[in-house]
C-alpha cells in the first residue's frame, strides 16, 4: 500500500524542478524541492522533485504525457509519415466513446490522432444538409448581416464545445482510461461526409474511427447516418 511518505520523482535544473512543480500542484498533487548537494546548496547540482508515494502513479502518468496534458504538444494533421487516425466527433457520448477507442488503437499503432467537427452554418441554407449535430441547423435563414453573426456565433460554439471535448479526453489521460496520444484537433464549417471525405483526400489516412448514431440519433433513423454516407463517398 501507497504510504504518504515522501519520494524523489525527477532531478532537474532549478528552472525545469520549478516548472514541473507547478505542472504538478495544477493537478492537485503537493510537491516539495530539494537542493541535491544539502552540504554546500550554494553549489546548486541539481533540485529533487518529491511527492508523497500515494501520488506516484498519477504524477507519472502526468510528467509521460506532460506536453499533451499541458496543451503545449502540437501535431500538424497529416504530417506524420506513419499516418493518423481520424476521428469525426458531435461531441456527444457516443463520438467520445469512439474517441476512447482511437485512442487504444492509436497507441498500439504508435500514430497521432486528428479529431474533427463539422458544422452547419446560415451559409448553408437552403441546401438540403446532413451534419454531425442537428442542433446547430439554420434553417431559411435570409439575413445578409444577421447571417455573418451567427456565422461568427455557431463557429464560436463549436470551437467552444472542441475545447470542453479535448480536455474529457486529457482527463481520460490522467486518469489512465487511456493512453497519452498526441493529438489534434480541428473545427470546420460544411457538410460531415464532405469534411470527412476532404480530410481522407489530403491527408494520409490509416484509420477513421466514428460511432454509428451521435447527438440527433432520433432524426438520424429517419433520414440515414452520416456514418452511412461516409462510407458511400
Amino acid at each position: 500500500m501507497l504510504s504518504d511518505r515522501l519520494i524523489t520523482v525527477a532531478i532537474h535544473t532549478y528552472e525545469r524542478a520549478h516548472r514541473l512543480k507547478s505542472i504538478l500542484e495544477r493537478e492537485g498533487i503537493s510537491v516539495t524541492l530539494q537542493n541535491v548537494n544539502l552540504t554546500n546548496p550554494s553549489i546548486s547540482s541539481g533540485v529533487r522533485v518529491r511527492i508523497k508515494e500515494c501520488d506516484l502513479p498519477q504524477a507519472l502518468r502526468i510528467i509521460e504525457n506532460i506536453e499533451i496534458l499541458t496543451q503545449s504538444y502540437s501535431v500538424e494533421s497529416g504530417d506524420s509519415q506513419k499516418g493518423t487516425i481520424l476521428v469525426p466527433v458531435d461531441y456527444s457520448e457516443n463520438s467520445l466513446k469512439a474517441a476512447l477507442v482511437a485512442f487504444r488503437m492509436a497507441s498500439a499503432l504508435n500514430t497521432n490522432i486528428h479529431i474533427l467537427h463539422s458544422y452547419i452554418g446560415p451559409s448553408f441554407s437552403g441546401q438540403t444538409v446532413m451534419q454531425l449535430s442537428d442542433s446547430l441547423t439554420f434553417d431559411n435563414y435570409t439575413d445578409p448581416i444577421g447571417e455573418i453573426e451567427a456565422d461568427k456565433s455557431i463557429a464560436g460554439i463549436a470551437n467552444k464545445s472542441m475545447k470542453n471535448f479535448e480536455e474529457k479526453l486529457r482527463d481520460k489521460i490522467r486518469s489512465g482510461v487511456i493512453p497519452g496520444v498526441p493529438f489534434s484537433t480541428e473545427t470546420t464549417e460544411g457538410l460531415p461526409e464532405e469534411a470527412v471525405d476532404d480530410y481522407l483526400s489530403a491527408h494520409k489516412n490509416i484509420l477513421t474511427v466514428m460511432g454509428t448514431h451521435g447527438a440527433d440519433n432520433h432524426n438520424r433513423n429517419i433520414v440515414g447516418s452520416v456514418t452511412a454516407e461516409v462510407l458511400d463517398s
